[in-house]
């Protein structure tokens, strides 16, 4: 916040294991109250996949009672659908943003603010364009399909490597390409592999 950020995501502490709300609820307050000033405000982080540690919808309730306007939505890159609808139906108040390209029209269906997805990095175009359809109110379900296309050729190669690739790739710059242990970088044929099946889907 000091360097001029307006918010922050928070991911849930993650060492230990089948956590309670309650112990959830009292860390993420200790954080709000301590580095969260009174003009920012911050996401929390919903990634059970990655964390083992998922953001319970009685958390959110209590959090919000606890901090107020500091909470200012979630990050749901759960990949579960009716969690991303649970959250947008629940708590209409809050910004909730899909976390995977996936999901994208399903949230904003839901009332979801929008997406924060590391596809975006790549596929930034299309994802707006989607957004920018669905408020004029038109059907971007091609652009959805699209990239659920996208995510599918995507998912061949581990993350974030393939990512780190393509842009390389884009920026014609090797040093996007570096990854440090214990991530490898792309190989130059998985590289070629994935830039021909993009170009086929006309992202790149």
């Amino acid at each position: 916040y000091e360097m001029g950020a307006d918010g922050v995501v928070l991911v849930p502490p993650f060492f230990f294991p089948h956590v309670t709300t309650n112990g959830l609820l009292e860390y993420f307050r200790q954080v709000f109250t301590e580095s969260v000033p009174s003009s920012g405000g911050a996401l929390l982080y919903h990634i059970p996949q990655v964390t083992g540690v998922p953001i319970p919808m009685e958390l959110l309730s209590e959090l919000q009672d606890a901090v107020g306007d500091k909470l200012t939505g979630v990050k749901d890159s759960s990949g579960d659908r009716n969690n991303l609808l649970n959250l947008c139906q629940g708590f209409p108040d809050l910004r909730i943003f899909a976390g995977v390209d996936d999901l994208i029209l399903d949230g904003l269906r839901a009332g979801a603010a929008g997406c924060i997805t590391a596809e975006g990095n790549i596929l930034a175009a299309p994802a707006a364009a989607l957004y920018r359809e669905f408020r004029q109110g038109q059907d971007p379900l091609v652009l959805q399909d699209l990239l659920v296309k996208a995510s599918v050729v995507l998912a061949h190669t581990p993350f974030p490597v393939a990512l780190k690739g393509l842009l390389a790739q884009r920026y014609a710059d090797a040093g996007w390409a570096e990854v440090r242990p214990p991530l490898i970088s792309l190989a130059a044929e998985d590289q070629f592999v994935l830039v021909a099946a993009l170009r086929e889907l006309k992202l790149l």
